[in-house]
């Protein structure tokens, strides 16, 4: 099998550095730690350098550097080490045994012993199918590849020759592990492909900026099941005497997820710092375990590039159609020419400015954001009806009395897009209430004007003014069952579940999602009322 050999392994070569493999990717394997060294044990891949070599982390954010001779510790190497190598100052670290030397303890027996990792023929499966089926991972550099080269071969033999390849292959070592979620409403049996859902993923990788200058790390944990994303970075200190800065908590200005590739992908977009300081990113998390995307600032732009690992599970319906254009989850559920050319210019911003009673403090503007059907509407009640006891002036301001009549009617009755939005008359809606309540308001005794709605956050102009921000936060499947409750108590038909699963639930997470951390209400499933005081 010499001619479909030669060709498997031309064409498995062709897909790694298509999708950009590199072999420094697949730095060293740890294995063999006992005791409290347990932890240091696994893959590890470069992640820059520290004093003028090479730095390798594993999934733990465990460390392989060198200062004085190569060492294994913790991810702050300034700590002390666990393993090393006395005297091995090459420019990678050595492959064999290693030693507790330096580690007074002996909680960390046995030492283990270091392999190079090898780079493997393919990626995992899911970028291979992609790139057989001429879909390539979202982010991809590199030109389409071309097929030509194969033609008129024997294409069995070529076919065998590449599932005896793919046999040889470690997925789990070679890319990130993403696995099926745990029992419940949603589980299934189905592999990460076309007609599943990346639910919750971790993403851990490298971000550096284009002329090499400046890098760091970066961990990202998101989940789409219950709404929520949170970032851990790391940023040079510029004192190369020191330990590489240790990844830190991010307060997040903005934040949207999307899922992609019909759902096997998830796009996360969020600002870190404010101006003039703020960063912007954009990242792809796909089901093949791969990371990958960008960011920018003032000063410079880069690329961020990782692993992944997560869970998955099928779809439960099909898309309500095809969408031929943009074959996205969210574009496929917006069937109706008006939705789907409002998604094509979302609104960013509207002619506004603050009432002077706002600015002045005398109104206080207090939004009650989350998806529709959450309980918005029956917290603001209450609330309003508590202000008004204590005898503090109170309006409500709901966003659902703002939308065009047509586009929501195709939503199902749900307010999902913000171009769904007559944002103009909200603000003037606003505006008036605002007038209202100032005539009684003070400095000392300030109004209040209650906003309620799923895209409050949105716009920044009014994200920007608000004193107190809550936001009730539903699973997916709560807010699946509260739409079909709210539809059987009004004795009309619920919403498709393909509709509620492809795009009201996406729209939910693309665009209502809070700016800046607000006070998060938990709702909890089941037949319970949401959180009310």
């Amino acid at each position: 099998m010499t001619y479909g050999a030669s060709y498997a392994e031309s064409m498995m070569e062709e897909i790694s550095k298509g999708l950009g493999l590199d072999a420094n990717e697949f730095g060293f394997v740890v294995s063999g730690a006992g005791g409290v060294g347990e932890i240091v044990n696994g893959r590890y891949t470069e992640r820059g350098t520290y004093n003028g070599k090479p730095i390798y982390r594993n999934d733990n954010d465990m460390a392989i550097y060198f200062s004085a001779f190569w060492k294994i510790g913790c991810k702050d190497t300034a700590c002390v080490w666990l393993y090393a190598v006395k005297d091995a100052i090459g420019p990678k670290p050595p492959t064999g045994a290693w030693t507790t030397y330096g580690y007074t303890r002996t909680d960390a027996e046995p030492a283990p012993s270091v392999a190079s990792g090898v780079m493997p023929d393919a990626v995992p499966c899911d970028s291979l199918f992609a790139w057989l089926s001429a879909s390539q991972p979202v982010g991809c550099e590199s030109e389409p590849m071309s097929r030509s080269r194969f033609a008129g071969k024997l294409e069995r033999e070529v076919f065998d020759e590449v599932v005896r390849l793919l046999n040889q292959i470690d997925f789990q070592g070679d890319g990130g592990v993403l696995c099926h979620a745990p029992p419940g409403p949603y589980s299934g049996t189905a592999p990460v492909e076309a007609g599943a859902w990346l639910l919750r993923v971790v993403g851990t990788g490298e971000w550096e900026s284009w002329d090499g200058t400046r890098r760091g790390n970066i961990r990202i944990v998101a989940d789409t099941e219950v709404p929520d994303l949170s970032i851990q970075v790391s940023f040079p200190s510029g004192n190369h005497d020191d330990a590489p800065a240790r990844l830190e908590p991010a307060s997040l200005e903005f934040y949207t997820l999307e899922h992609d590739n019909y759902g096997t992908s998830i796009r996360a977009c969020f600002q870190i710092g404010v101006e003039p300081n703020d960063v912007h990113w954009e990242v792809f998390i796909h089901g093949s375990g791969i990371m990958q995307g960008w960011y920018r600032s003032s000063t410079n732009d880069g690329s961020v590039k990782g692993k992944a690992t997560g869970e998955f599970r099928p779809h439960t319906e099909a898309p309500p159609v095809e969408a031929p254009e943009e074959p996205t989850a969210l574009t496929a559920g917006l069937i109706a020419e008006g939705l789907v050319a409002k998604r094509a210019t979302q609104p960013m911003s509207v002619e506004w400015e603050v009432p002077e009673a706002v600015a002045e403090g005398k109104v206080v503007l207090v939004a009650l954001g989350g998806p529709p059907c959450s309980g918005k509407g029956t917290l603001a009640e209450r609330i309003l009806q508590a202000l008004l006891k204590k005898e503090v002036a109170a309006k409500i301001v709901g966003q659902d009395a703002y939308c065009y009549t047509h586009l929501e009617e195709i939503a199902q009755g749900m307010v999902l897009t913000p171009g769904m939005v007559r944002w103009q008359d909200f603000f003037q809606g606003l505006d008036q209430e605002v007038a209202q309540v100032a005539k009684v308001g003070t400095k000392t005794k300030p109004g209040v004007v209650l906003l309620d709605g799923p895209l409050l956050y949105w716009m920044r102009q009014l994200d920007s003014v608000l004193r107190v921000r809550f936001f009730l936060r539903t699973s997916r499947n709560e807010f699946f069952r509260r739409q079909r409750a709210k539809a059987a108590a009004a004795g009309r038909a619920s919403a498709p579940s393909g509709f509620l699963e492809h795009v009201a639930w996406p729209a939910h997470l693309a665009w209502g999602q809070p700016r800046q951390p607000p006070h998060i209400l938990d709702v909890p499933d089941g037949i319970r009322a949401g959180p009310l005081p």
